[in-house]
């Protein structure tokens, strides 16, 4: 069994991504950078759980902690890439 390093990295670049939207798209909605940040990471994180469980009920699928977990990540590092932008400009 191989590990599956091309799943993580796509969750990881998925979720960064989605991330950075989000936090894009209330940006104008919410002034306090860490309420954003807050907001975004919640909103993420159930997208992805509600994700993982639609998994159950499609063949051949299953609901993950570990792509939970990753996704979570992707997120962390969306957010992170999010501040560094904001501290760079």
């Amino acid at each position: 069994y191989a590990f599956p390093w091309r799943d993580i990295i796509y969750h990881i670049t998925v979720y960064s991504i989605l991330a950075v939207l989000v936090i894009r798209a209330i940006t104008n909605t919410f002034k306090n950078i860490r309420l954003k940040i807050f907001i975004s990471f919640i909103f993420c994180l159930f997208y992805a759980y509600i994700e993982e469980w639609h998994q159950l009920y499609v063949p051949g699928r299953s609901f993950s902690l570990f792509d939970l977990f990753i996704d979570s990540l992707g997120l962390l590092l969306g957010h992170n890439l999010y501040l560094l932008y904001q501290w760079l400009r």
